[in-house]
């Protein structure tokens, strides 16, 4: 029979507590057990004083211990290691943010945000470097300057460094320490490239490119000191002195050319614009002229020359041709004619003219195989017997403030009217402003449909007037 029921006679039986070492059959008594479970929490804090509370703390995680190794695992060590993952830095937007990697008795890299900007770099005066392949690619040295070990491109839409000083000294330098001859080279598109070779400025072209110089507004080349030189290959085609422009070789315009002048006419191609207060005279006009074309070869038979030439192979020019003893020149004017190139009249330095002869002897001369001079009347009308057809006067001038002097004229004259005129020729002297000697030469002319006929009938009258 099973006992349900502990005899009453044990209710108030006392028991020996035994020691917490004791590991044998003996009864436990309720100080044996409250000693054995104050013993297990160990005066641990309330809060944790029982498996419930541990289990609670430990997220009651059946595998606590498997979970806490993998966490661990994922941690870096203080002895350094691998991260797989992105390290992020937070703190207080109060506060500053950084952080420093320190070698060993090295040097103390930065890194940080100080709210409006981020830094890196080194806290001690050492070179920063950028290193690509274990190699340094970008080195901020001692001096603050930036050193590149490799070319710098800007792959974007508008490509642009910006050089500012915020002063107005501030400038833009390629330049190298070495004391060979550097060679800076810049390649736009990959085509052209500019090249500074020892103090030479270039710009050189790859196979067929065209290379320019531009600016949107005012392009301006110039020299500190000496002169702008521009060549063609070693040939000099245009240098500047201190004075103007020089050009050893030919200018070559295919449009307008203006000096001095920005309006240009519709037809002109070459426009000069002259701002002279001075009046005319000859001594003006020689030593101040417009326009001046200059042999500088001296010696006699030497000439300046300006030269006009048609489409057609028509010639024409206006000479200045040096005399003897280096002090007098003749002006001529020279044409084409039927592939014959002549000088066809002179003006020598005296003041005598020449048509058809290079040494007039008088101050006009008219030199041909039938040297002829015409008079035209330029009035276009019906003529009256007596009317002046023509006339060339004679003058002489004298001291005494009166001026010139008609001394005597040939005047032609209509003898009829109609379309068929015939004339009078008249030679007349004045003498004391009074006419002395008249001859009258009779011209008749007669006129057929079949011919003209000239018939000279001389009828010569000496007429004394007193």
């Amino acid at each position: 029979m099973a006992l349900t029921k502990v005899p009453s006679n044990l209710d108030a039986a006392v028991s020996i507590t035994q020691s917490q070492s004791d590991n044998s059959t003996n009864v436990a008594t309720t100080a044996y057990v409250d000693t054995a479970i104050s013993n297990l929490s160990d005066s641990a804090p309330a809060a944790l004083n029982t498996l419930n509370e541990i289990a609670a703390a430990l997220g009651d995680d059946a595998n606590y211990a498997a979970t806490t190794t993998a966490a661990i695992a994922g941690k870096l060590p203080l002895a350094g290691g691998t991260m797989s993952g992105v390290l992020s830095i937070v703190t207080p937007s109060s506060t500053t943010s950084s952080l420093t990697l320190t070698e060993t008795g090295g040097v103390t890299s930065l890194f940080k945000s100080t709210g409006s900007a981020g830094h890196i770099g080194s806290v001690s005066n050492h070179p920063f470097n950028i290193i690509q392949n274990n190699t340094p690619k970008i080195v901020l040295n001692t001096s603050g300057h930036v050193e590149l070990s490799n070319d710098l491109q800007l792959n974007s839409i508008n490509p642009r460094i910006d050089f500012d000083n915020n002063d107005s000294n501030g400038s833009l330098r390629l330049f190298s320490t070495s004391s060979n001859a550097a060679t800076h080279q810049f390649y736009p598109n990959g085509h052209a490239h500019f090249i500074t070779t020892a103090g030479t400025f270039k710009i050189e072209g790859l196979g067929s490119t065209s290379n320019q110089i531009e600016s949107g507004g005012t392009l301006k080349i110039r020299s500190a000191s000496g002169h702008v030189d521009l060549l063609d290959g070693t040939t000099e085609v245009l240098n500047t002195t201190t004075t103007g422009v020089t050009l050893p070789l030919n200018l070559v315009v295919n449009g307008k050319l203006g000096i001095n002048e920005n309006s240009l006419s519709s037809n002109a191609r070459l426009q000069l614009r002259y701002d002279n207060s001075q009046s005319y005279s000859a001594y003006n006009a020689l030593t101040n002229p417009s326009m001046i074309i200059k042999n500088l070869t001296s010696g006699a038979s030497k000439f300046a020359s300006l030269g006009f030439i048609t489409e057609a192979n028509g010639e024409g020019a206006i000479s200045l041709v040096q005399g003897s003893g280096n002090i007098n020149a003749d002006m001529t004017f020279s044409v084409r004619s039927s592939g014959t190139r002549a000088e066809h009249m002179r003006i020598t330095h005296d003041g005598k003219v020449g048509i058809g002869t290079t040494a007039p002897t008088t101050l006009t001369e008219i030199r041909g195989t039938v040297p002829t001079l015409t008079l035209s009347s330029s009035e276009s009308k019906t003529w009256s017997s007596g009317d002046d057809i023509a006339k060339i006067s004679f003058f002489s001038r004298d001291g005494s403030g009166i001026g010139a002097h008609e001394t005597g004229f040939i005047l032609n004259k209509t003898e009829n009217s109609g379309a068929s005129l015939s004339g009078v020729l008249v030679l007349q002297t004045i003498i004391q402003q009074q006419p002395r000697l008249c001859v009258l030469i009779m011209m008749a002319t007669l006129v057929s449909e079949q011919m003209i006929l000239h018939l000279l009938l001389f009828q010569v009258l000496l007429i004394r007037l007193v």
